[in-house]
């Protein structure tokens, strides 16, 4: 844990310039700790405002809000740990275990491949892992290369690094609201939003529903899920193949001995075919959703078609009114009297372009 949280130039000196306090946090951690979801609960708490970036040059860091969180997969090599020093922003690290994190991102590739799809225009490096079991030798091969070590060693750098704030993915979903409390005091800022209406309000049940990619950002969040995967032989051999994670964030490679082949397979379909129905009934629903949305929306163009039809028709009707009151004899005649009363005044020379213009009025008046 740190010792001194960086928040930046703030508090009693903020309120007395009329400032809002500022409180700049940067959740630095591996894909798929739960990072969305921390990003929602400490957005909802201190009502920041949330950046989710892929680079660091993607911000103005010179105009960062005072107040926000940013969520971002990089790793603390220089200058990028001076860059959140000098702009006072707070790095959060979340753990995962390894094992759950990459059955997580094994779901997730799936998904974002979807219909021949590709995030790296067919040429990724997880393109090999689309739609494969954890125990297949496609994935085992996989947790081989520089590529998944890589993955895995987001968290890793910063844990053991000073001035960070730990926080245990497990410890949130076993007592979301114990986890966040500990967290609200490691930043010494008392929260804007009460903890339990926060929890209450980004429980991952809810969350999904609101997701367009629900399946994306909120799977299973289930602590220890890789047990029911992935058997002991296949288990170890990841840890083996990637040790570092394990043993800088203290996670044990413990798995379940009597797990069998067709069973971790069995699990892992059924997983996928839940998700495949859970997927079909949101989709379900946002579609009906759509439907009505749009017949609303129709609904409101008639109506507006008819008062324009309306309109029309009242100005047409105002227009004939017009056409008939001006060739009416009772409007006629007295303007042709002020006229001519106009030409008897002042028959003088300056007026003679006017009294003859008046004249042609009348005479064309009188015609029709």
């Amino acid at each position: 844990m740190m010792d001194e949280v960086r928040t930046g130039p703030g508090g009693t000196e903020a309120k007395e310039r009329g400032e809002e306090p500022m409180l700049r946090l940067a959740l630095l951690s591996t894909p798929r700790s739960g990072n969305t979801w921390t990003r929602a609960l400490l957005g909802s708490l201190y009502e920041l405002k949330q950046l989710p970036i892929h680079k660091p040059e993607e911000l103005d860091w010179d105009n960062l809000p005072r107040r926000c969180v940013i969520q971002l997969h990089w790793y603390p090599n220089d200058p990028f740990p001076q860059m959140l020093e000098q702009h006072h922003v707070q790095p959060v690290v979340l753990a995962r275990h390894p094992l759950d994190g990459l059955m997580s991102w094994l779901n997730y590739v799936y998904y974002i491949h979807q219909e021949g799809y590709c995030p790296g225009g067919g040429e990724c490096l997880d393109c090999p892992i689309v739609g494969v079991s954890p125990r297949s030798e496609a994935f085992l091969e996989w947790t081989r290369t520089e590529y998944a070590r890589c993955f895995l060693y987001h968290s890793p750098s910063w844990w053991i690094r000073p001035g960070v704030i730990q926080v245990r993915y497990e410890d949130l979903v076993e007592d979301t609201e114990q986890a966040l409390g500990v967290l609200t005091e490691a930043l010494g800022e008392t929260p804007r939003i009460p903890i339990r209406e926060v929890v209450a309000a980004n429980a991952i049940g809810r969350k999904k529903p609101g997701q367009d990619v629900w399946h994306f950002h909120y799977w299973q969040g289930q602590p220890g899920l890789w047990k029911r995967l992935i058997p002991a032989t296949e288990a170890r051999e990841i840890a083996r193949s990637i040790p570092e994670p394990f043993e800088m964030l203290g996670y044990p490679c413990d798995p379940d001995e009597t797990l069998g082949p067709f069973e971790a397979d069995l699990n892992w379909n059924l997983l996928q075919l839940d998700s495949t129905r859970e997927h079909l009934r949101l989709e379900r629903a946002k579609h009906r959703k759509t439907i009505k949305d749009l017949l609303g929306v129709q609904n409101e163009l008639e109506v507006s078609v008819r008062k324009y039809q309306d309109e029309l028709e009242a100005h047409e009707r105002t227009k004939q009114e017009l056409i008939q009151a001006q060739s009416s004899p009772s409007v006629l005649r007295p303007l042709k009297g002020i006229a001519k009363r106009i030409l008897r005044t002042d028959p003088g020379q300056p007026h003679q372009a006017t009294r003859a213009r008046v004249a042609k009025s009348i005479e064309h008046a009188e015609k029709t």
